[in-house]
């Protein structure tokens, strides 16, 4: 059975690079050899040398998706061995897994950018505001975290009270020791309209642009987006609904909004629903509804507190002091020996 006489051992190196591990066994016969990486045949793309009793396993250029654990077996007739596992940790900068988003806003109102990264050692995380630093302050707040179990960090930019000089192209700067990766482009442009401005319409929206004419020459600004936010309309009003106890039953209720709208249902008073319609603009109520529960009757017990009086054609059933208990159908039976 083949011996190991040197396992491959662990490294740490830099994306990019190249690296050779080495295994070597002594067996008679002489003995083959195979790699694996994570207990898995290692890729075809590797250059594998082998002599007699060594065998070199080289990865060039390496990437983040070449770190794991590699060994290698030693095989002839009379069986196999398996070498140390060798640690192989990649450092490599940033690899971007969630941009921010573009964003439109309303002036006046908070928005949040959010942006993901994956790297080895962990980064830290800038914001960038047309390419330079933001400066944090009153108008911007900032929380970040990192996972070293995962390689992760996560940041969020929030820009209080947005005006039009926050109109601009955002980024987030990843930085750790092996280098700098950038996010891709965010671009926030704010409305600079008040939420309550009155008589706009959604056939105003569009892009706007400002002409300035002279004999000289026209000059032409830079366009600017409009887009009109609608305060909810609720267009279909829930209804009034009876049910017997224990059943299901669905109230409908339908609107509009731009954006969308939180959809909330509230209980103003016992067995009495509405339908709240919630977006950034406005809200709209429905109207409130009562939901009638029926419950089927039910006889526990028949009173005792009744008299017979019998004559000769007829028989009277009178039932004093009634309650609830009493109420079904009663039938009269005659008859004689």
């Amino acid at each position: 059975v083949p011996i190991i006489l040197a396992s491959p051992f662990g490294q740490i190196i830099r994306q990019g690079s190249s690296i050779s591990l080495t295994c070597k066994a002594s067996a008679n016969p002489t003995p083959t050899f195979t790699w694996y990486k994570d207990n898995q045949l290692v890729e075809s793309r590797v250059v594998i040398n082998s002599t007699v009793d060594t065998s070199v396993l080289r990865l060039l250029n390496v990437t983040a998706a070449d770190g794991g654990n590699y060994s290698c077996i030693a095989k002839n007739l009379a069986g196999n061995t398996t070498s140390e596992q060798a640690i192989l940790t990649i450092e490599y900068t940033a690899v971007i897994l969630n941009n921010p988003e573009d964003l439109t806003s309303l002036k006046g109102i908070n928005i949040t950018l959010h942006c993901t990264g994956m790297s080895n050692p962990v980064s830290n995380i800038t914001w960038l505001k047309s390419g330079l630093p933001i400066e944090l302050g009153t108008n911007y707040s900032l929380i970040s975290s990192t996972s070293t179990e995962l390689f992760t960090s996560y940041s969020q930019l929030t820009i209080y009270n947005v005006q039009a000089a926050d109109d601009g192209i955002y980024q987030c700067k990843f930085t750790n020791q092996i280098g700098i990766s950038l996010s891709g482009n965010a671009r926030k442009i704010p409305l600079l309209l008040s939420r309550y401005q009155q008589n706009l319409q959604s056939m105003d929206e569009g892009n706007y642009t400002c002409l300035s004419m002279s004999k000289a020459e026209n000059v032409t600004s830079d366009s600017a987006m409009l887009i009109v936010f609608a305060i909810p309309k609720i267009t279909q009003q829930p209804q009034d609904v009876a049910v017997m106890k224990g059943k299901t039953i669905r109230i409908s209720c339908n609107g509009t909004s731009v954006p969308g709208s939180w959809i909330t249902c509230t209980t103003k008073d016992q067995g009495s629903y509405q339908c709240n319609y919630t977006n950034m603009v406005g809200s709209d109520i429905s109207k409130k509804v009562n939901v009638a529960v029926y419950i089927s009757p039910s006889i526990n017990n028949i009173s005792q507190a009744m008299t017979v009086i019998q004559g000769i054609s007829q028989s009277i059933l009178r039932i004093n002091n009634t309650t609830l208990s009493d109420e079904g159908n009663y039938t009269c039976i005659g008859g004689n020996v």
